[in-house]
């Protein structure tokens, strides 16, 4: 599985805390990268 980030699509595997991935919020349904809090 790849996840988006600011610097393009990346594993997942190599998430780490602290990269901003692209995120929807569930209530909104608005995308917006967020900082990877904890895995």
């Amino acid at each position: 599985m790849k996840v988006q980030t600011k610097d393009g699509e990346k594993p997942i595997e190599v998430i780490k805390i602290g990269d901003e991935v692209l995120a929807k919020d569930k209530k909104t349904g608005e995308q917006a990268y967020k900082e990877v809090e904890w895995l």
